[in-house]
């Protein structure tokens, strides 16, 4: 991806990409760094806004981390799919859960699971099923 920058540098897809490589690769700082700019070339662009909000609500530095502005990116990305797809209300209602807002968390992953299922994603709705019960005892799970 770094190198798809060098032909490319305002491409917001590779910004992403390599937000997405940086991030599992456990380097948070240069991640922010890549999913910034793909945010500021594509607002619309949804897979940077989850990565950022990631990155904001577990963040290693305690100092960096900012669960308000989580929630706010993954409002903002599920907003942008019309709050109808599970994986990204899955990782709202975590962005929920993490900022203490459990009752949300709850509403939130109680949506996904439903679409979970109508998408026939049994996986990600079982694991819903296991999130909902601990954002119901008001844990978010990082305990």
């Amino acid at each position: 991806f770094k190198r798809s920058l060098t032909f490319k540098p305002d491409s917001a897809i590779a910004h992403s990409n390599l937000g997405w490589e940086l991030k599992g690769a456990c380097r948070a700082d240069e991640a922010i760094e890549h999913f910034l700019e793909a945010i500021r070339l594509s607002p619309e662009l949804v897979p940077p806004l989850l990565g950022m909000a990631e990155i904001l609500a577990s963040h290693p530095d305690s100092g960096m981390r900012d669960t308000g502005r989580a929630v706010e990116l993954a409002e903002r990305a599920a907003a942008l799919t019309k709050y109808q797809q599970a994986a990204i209300l899955e990782i709202l209602g975590r962005m929920y859960a993490l900022d203490g807002k459990f009752g949300r968390a709850v509403t939130t992953s109680q949506k996904a699971s439903e679409l979970a299922v109508s998408e026939e994603n049994y996986r990600l709705a079982n694991r819903l099923d296991g999130q909902i019960e601990l954002y119901k005892q008001g844990k978010s799970g990082t305990e």
